[in-house]
């Protein structure tokens, strides 16, 4: 009865591994996605992305072509080719682990230890192999429905955003560095993804936005690409919300960080912690949902024909200063 009950694929972990400066995350899909953990990538620095392509086509036997800088639109190219090089590797790595995982009971065991206790997908398994006959059979179909890999995300830091200038000295359009960055990926193979938004508001980006339908909504009232934006305060929430939402585009998830605990930015904040900040959230959330649709609705409708009746889903998260399982439970349980 349980097994019939799970029909869609959940999140194997609760948590997720944060950008860390331009290099420390830039591989991590590639060690941790098949486990089902996401991770967020950055795409500011497209040498850094140009020579990790590099790398990874030649590790895994893949064609590669070199992207120079001479060539027209190398910064946008560049940045999707190395994203589609990633999601290829995870591809790959992710089903091979899902074929050892049913072929090997001790692997299997030891997975699903590193699965939160509450998880879905533990339980599931712990059933399965509970059972007096092990069937490799029903273990991969079990994880070929409810296993998923764990997101590519990518981060842009909205304020990074210099102007680009081709050979010529002429300038670029679209192509300063944020809005190149998020063309390449809005072109990239990446899907079940999305873009996190930090630093702050960027009108020029955000109206680049608007341009991209790849973030539009679908027939089922889903994304294939979706945005999330980090902020200090709910405040900021409201307002950036509200920007993107009058030009039809919906913010999947607000990813909320104190302004004096937020991986080494300095903000300008009243310097409240993650505590009332966090509260303002729990008692306002429903809030900010609904009036954010009533601006995202009737412009979402006359771009793409969908009639909506209820909110595309909206994910509250909290990032920074995280360290066990029973913050992270607290967090779900206190805050939701």
């Amino acid at each position: 009865i349980y097994l019939m009950a799970m029909t869609t694929k959940t999140p194997a972990h609760t948590f997720h591994i944060p950008v860390m400066g331009l290099a420390f995350t830039i591989d991590s899909p590639v060690r941790v996605a098949h486990y089902g953990i996401s991770s967020v990538i950055s795409i500011i620095d497209d040498d850094i992305v140009e020579k990790m392509n590099s790398f990874y086509s030649r590790k895994f036997h893949f064609a590669y072509e070199n992207i120079s800088v001479k060539m027209e639109d190398y910064r946008a190219r560049r940045i999707t080719a190395y994203l589609n090089t990633v999601n290829r590797i995870v591809n790959q790595k992710f089903e091979s682990f899902k074929q050892e995982l049913a072929k090997n009971k001790e692997l299997l065991d030891n997975y699903i230890q590193m699965l939160p206790n509450r998880s879905d997908l533990k339980k599931g398994l712990q059933q399965l192999t509970g059972q007096k006959e092990y069937l490799f059979e029903h273990i991969k179909s079990f994880l070929d429905r409810h296993l998923s890999a764990g997101n590519i995300d990518v981060n842009i830091m909205t304020k990074v955003d210099r102007e680009q200038y081709n050979a010529l000295g002429v300038l670029i359009e679209d192509g300063s560095d944020a809005v190149s960055a998020l063309k390449a990926y809005a072109d990239s193979d990446l899907f079940n993804s999305s873009v996190v938004f930090s630093a702050g508001m960027n009108p020029r980006l955000y109206n680049f936005l608007e341009t991209c339908r790849a973030f539009d909504i679908n027939e089922n009232g889903s994304f294939t690409k979706k945005i999330i934006v980090k902020v200090s305060d709910y405040r900021s929430a409201l307002i950036q919300g509200k920007y993107l939402a009058k030009k039809g585009i919906w913010i999947s998830e607000f990813r909320i960080e104190s302004g004096l605990n937020c991986g080494g930015h300095a903000f300008a904040t009243d310097g409240y912690l993650m505590g009332p900040i966090l509260e303002e959230f729990k008692q306002k959330k429903q809030e900010l949902i609904l009036s954010l649709f009533e601006l995202y609705k009737p412009v979402q409708e006359s771009k793409s024909g969908i009639k909506l009746t209820n909110p595309p889903p909206m994910i509250f998260s909290a990032q920074g200063g995280i360290g066990t399982s029973g913050e992270d439970a607290f967090l779900h349980q206190y805050y939701h």
